[in-house]
């Protein structure tokens, strides 16, 4: 990323890579560079690269510890941004449901590709995921490694999570109707058993299944329901 500075080197704007930085002034990457290392005047501004002391408090860990096998070490912020030997930044390389960062294992002798998520909550807590967990996204997007986003967890509960949040691929999304036939949708039927008085899983699929009522209103009265 490339910052551009006015007179006075505050920040007016931030260019998410040196081509568009380029393509807007109308020069060369190679020109950008120039610039970016010299710190000379372009057209009444100057530019830079962007740095981590530019991303307002995120706090940043090396791999060093950890992982010393990486070479270079990386460095990951809370917020889920990474710094690369070459001082680029990058969330990471974009997969299906995930990130992944690519490295170099000393240990192993070769170019390794690992999840942004996991590495990310191994760096900021200083310590290894064990065998028995995994690292869960608590919003179950997987594009967002902040720290606060990321939960040691047993497999388990990761897809009781999933499930909750209607993300899973096994999810059945239900409506509650009452007698008045006002309803509400839920997004898996867990969701919904969490919601309802006196009802399981076996009465919403049983309903669903005869049309049937299952599942007590504060009223007295049983809802009926169906998939959506």
């Amino acid at each position: 990323m490339v910052c551009k500075l006015d007179k006075v080197d505050t920040v007016i704007l931030v260019y998410l890579s040196a081509t568009l930085a380029a393509k807007d002034l109308d020069v060369t990457n190679d020109m950008i560079t120039s610039l970016c290392l010299s710190g000379k005047e372009f057209k009444g501004n100057r530019y830079r690269y962007f740095n981590k002391f530019d991303f307002s408090g995120q706090l940043w860990s090396s791999t060093k510890s950890i992982h010393p096998e990486i070479v270079p070490p990386l460095e990951f912020s809370d917020g889920g941004w990474i710094i690369l030997p070459s001082g680029k930044f990058t969330l990471g390389s974009k997969r299906p449901n995930y990130y992944v960062i690519k490295f170099f294992d000393r240990e192993e002798q070769k170019y390794v590709s690992r999840y942004v998520h996991d590495l990310t909550w191994k760096v900021n807590h200083n310590t290894l995921i064990p065998d028995n967990r995994e690292i869960s996204h608590y919003n179950t997007n997987g594009y967002d490694n902040r720290i606060k986003n990321l939960n040691l967890i047993d497999h388990s509960g990761n897809i009781m999570n999933t499930i909750n949040q209607g993300k899973h691929k096994n999810c059945i999304p239900v409506r509650r109707i009452a007698h008045n036939e006002t309803y509400i949708d839920f997004v898996s039927i867990a969701e919904a058993i969490r919601k309802t008085s006196k009802c399981s899983r076996a009465d919403i699929m049983y309903s669903l299944n005869t049309e049937t009522s299952a599942g007590l209103c504060s009223c007295g009265k049983l809802y009926s329901w169906e998939c959506i």
